[in-house]
């Protein structure tokens, strides 16, 4: 299996958002084990980012954190640099912030050397994953392991931010 760091983030803590977005009925329709304590992810929906884009501050029923990110700056693809990142984390942020330092990387049975992942949308139509270069190019010494997730190339997670209707879920459970 080949691996590569392909961004980073501060995500936020636990307190900050999850007893607040992750109620009842958001867990039994988003989550296959609606039980599960603190969803982690690589969607920000799931598991929103310290930073916000000032684009999308109005959007008022997602969580967001606490730390603007200008537009031109992020243009979607920021943190790619962990010094850069760290250094405007500590800049910015609200002296009760306590965020969750995390990398994300990207497994896949392709290898990874080249800028681009292609991937078919259709049988007529293909696209490519866009991959940057990330430094370091691994996680940083001491890193924990957080688990597997599985998105799409715009960060949605296909296990926990699809809405599966129950009896989609009931089946997928089974497999």
């Amino acid at each position: 299996m080949n691996h590569r760091v392909v961004c980073f983030d501060v995500r936020l803590e636990k307190s900050d958002y999850v007893s607040e977005f992750w109620d009842e009925k958001r867990r039994s329709e988003f989550l296959f084990l609606p039980n599960i304590e603190w969803p982690l992810s690589v969607d920000p929906m799931t598991w929103p980012s310290v930073f916000y884009s000032t684009i999308f501050r109005d959007a008022k029923t997602l969580p967001y954190g606490k730390i603007a990110v200008d537009p031109q700056k992020d243009g979607g693809e920021y943190w790619r640099n962990l010094s850069e990142m760290r250094a405007y984390y500590q800049k910015n942020r609200p002296p009760e912030l306590r965020g969750v330092f995390i990398a994300i990387q990207l497994f896949s049975e392709r290898p990874l050397r080249e800028d681009t992942v292609p991937y078919l949308i259709s049988k007529n139509i293909q696209a490519a994953l866009p991959l940057g270069h990330a430094l370091p190019e691994e996680p940083p010494a001491g890193s924990e392991f957080l688990g597997y997730d599985i998105a799409d190339a715009s960060w949605i997670s296909g296990l926990t931010n699809c809405g599966y209707p129950i009896n989609e879920k009931r089946q997928l459970a089974r497999t």
